[in-house]
């Protein structure tokens, strides 16, 4: 790593420029990679996890007691600021919720608007080294509010095969 300490005015182009990236390299990678699990499964998922740098480990499904031991391991202070940011988030999306209102736009037409929640709705939350709770609260919440029934949660594990507590205890906050 370089430190860079007051560059002068001249120099602050070259030090913002962003990388160039061939994409074409990557859109070729990430096709490969959603061909193979089309055709394996999670065994390849596994593989790719593993490849990635993740733990190889098999099982996808938390169980109630890892989400309550996990819970147990986080701090007091941490569980509250997760409840205060739900009540918060909650706040805010609940007053997005609009009654159904009828319009006769013309004698005997009648218009509205009316929404309908996704039934099942999957959520990518960055775990790993930076797990991002916050994330979960922001997708999920609103979620629950819209009405959708069944949300499903992935997350990568750490090389531990494990979930990261605090994702674990915001999961169950949101239910």
């Amino acid at each position: 790593m370089e430190i860079i300490t007051l560059p002068g005015a001249a120099n602050w182009e070259t030090l913002v420029k962003r990388p160039r990236i061939d994409h074409s390299l990557v859109n070729d990678t990430v096709t490969g990679i959603l061909e193979d699990v089309k055709t394996r499964g999670d065994e390849a998922v596994v593989h790719y996890n593993h490849l990635y740098g993740g733990s190889g480990h098999k099982n996808f499904t938390v169980s109630l007691a890892e989400i309550e031991q996990a819970v147990s391991r986080v701090d007091d202070q941490l569980k509250y600021a997760i409840h205060t940011a739900k009540q918060n988030i909650e706040d805010f999306h609940r007053s997005q919720k609009r009654p159904v209102k009828k319009i006769q736009t013309t004698d005997g037409v009648l218009c509205w608007r009316k929404q309908v929640p996704i039934d099942r709705v999957g959520l990518y939350i960055p775990g790993g080294s930076a797990p991002l709770f916050s994330t979960l609260l922001l997708l999920a919440i609103p979620a629950r509010i819209a009405g959708v029934r069944h949300i499903t949660m992935a997350t990568p594990p750490t090389e531990k095969g494990t979930i990261n507590p605090h994702l674990l205890a915001a999961a169950k906050k949101v239910g």
